[in-house]
C-alpha cells in the first residue's frame, strides 16, 4: 500500500496510536510479503490452487487489516 510506512512513522512521531502502529507495521510487512509471493511466477507454478487461493485471501484481509489502522491513525492524528 503506497504511503503506508510513512502514516505508520508520522503516528509514532506524535506519539500516537502505539498499538496501532505495531499493527499496521505486521499488516504492512504481510501485505508485502503476500504480494512479493503472488509475484513470483516460480512460486505461482510450483504451488497449487489452494495454496495460492488461501495467499490471495491472506493478502486480501491483510489489506484490510491496513486501511484500518490507516484510517485510526489518521483519526488520531
Amino acid at each position: 500500500m503506497p504511503g503506508s510506512t510513512g502514516l505508520l512513522r508520522r503516528g509514532r512521531e506524535r506519539g500516537v496510536g502505539g498499538l496501532a502502529s505495531c499493527k499496521g507495521a505486521e499488516a504492512a510487512w504481510t501485505v508485502e510479503d503476500a504480494r512479493c509471493k503472488l509475484a513470483n511466477a516460480d512460486f505461482l507454478r510450483k504451488a497449487s490452487a489452494e495454496v495460492v487461493q488461501k495467499e490471495c485471501g491472506r493478502l486480501a484481509e491483510n489489506e484490510a487489516q491496513l486501511e484500518n489502522v490507516e484510517a485510526t491513525l489518521v483519526a488520531l492524528g
